[in-house]
Parts: C-alpha cells; sequence; structure tokens
C-alpha cells in the first residue's frame, strides 16, 4: 500500500473515531441524559449532529474512492496477494 493511502486510511479512521466521539455526546445531551437543553441550545446541538453526518459522508466518500483507486490500481485482493508474494506491484507492474 502506498504511503498516501495509508495516511487517508489513518486520517479517515481518526476522525471518524473523533465524529463518533461528539455524535455520542451531543446525542447524550439532546436525549436530557446530562442536563436538559432549551430551544436554542438544542437547535445548535442539531446542527452540530447534522455536520458530524456531512463530515462522515465525506470520510466515507473518501475511504470508498480511495479504495477503488487502489483495487484499479492493484487489481483484486488475491492479486494483491499474489503481487506481494512474488515482489511486484500488481496488475500494472509498478
Amino acid at each position: 500500500m502506498k504511503f498516501r493511502e495509508q495516511f487517508l486510511s489513518h486520517v479517515s479512521h481518526e476522525l471518524s473515531a473523533a465524529m463518533t466521539s461528539i455524535d455520542q455526546s451531543v446525542t447524550t445531551v439532546l436525549d436530557d441524559l446530562a442536563t436538559p437543553a432549551d430551544a436554542r441550545q438544542r437547535g445548535h446541538l442539531d446542527a452540530v449532529l447534522r455536520s458530524v453526518s456531512q463530515l462522515r459522508s465525506l470520510i466515507d466518500h473518501q475511504l470508498e474512492a480511495s479504495q477503488a483507486e487502489s483495487t484499479k490500481r492493484y487489481g483484486t485482493g488475491a492479486e494483491m496477494d499474489r503481487a506481494r508474494k512474488w515482489g511486484c506491484g500488481g496488475k500494472d507492474g509498478e
């Protein structure tokens, strides 16, 4: 796997973990499990949840694009395994 792909995978994982934490915290407040939120606070927290959802979608799309690019470049998992075994980079001999 190239450095770029490893980097994107790592960053995507870290961002996803952060988004999960934010989502859970905001949901807890909205569900009145922590402290009740007034209408104005609820509006702000709903906006945060929408932003978290948008960021998750961007992360997911980036991961899908990266995986598709990797598959296009290196072929299927079986082709990648054979390429690694024989010391070459995949379909294109990279």
